[in-house]
């Protein structure tokens, strides 16, 4: 699992179901953490379809804290401060 957390590149399907189940999660619930269908997290999982890399940031994320490290949870705090902060008609979304 700390392979899977500490790895510097995208996690395949097998490492994002890995991670998924440490964190005694079902598709249903990373799904929901995640604001997306669960059949989006079945097909990253199977391969079927590239998911996104904030997904599997705050998967690790999740992951490191529960194997006790904080520094994945403050690298997901400032990649998330760094997203886009408009929407696609230039309306600020967030402060």
């Amino acid at each position: 699992i700390s392979e899977a957390v500490n790895v510097r590149r995208a996690l395949t399907g097998a490492e994002f179901r890995r991670l998924r189940h440490y964190l005694g999660w079902s598709q249903r619930m990373a799904a929901d953490v995640l604001a997306v269908s669960s059949n989006s997290v079945c097909r990253w999982e199977s391969g079927a379809r590239q998911f996104p890399s904030i997904a599997g940031t705050m998967l690790r994320a999740f992951a490191a804290r529960r194997l006790g490290s904080d520094e994945p949870v403050i690298n997901l705090i400032l990649r998330l401060n760094a997203l886009k902060k408009t929407d696609d008609t230039g309306r600020r979304i967030c402060s």
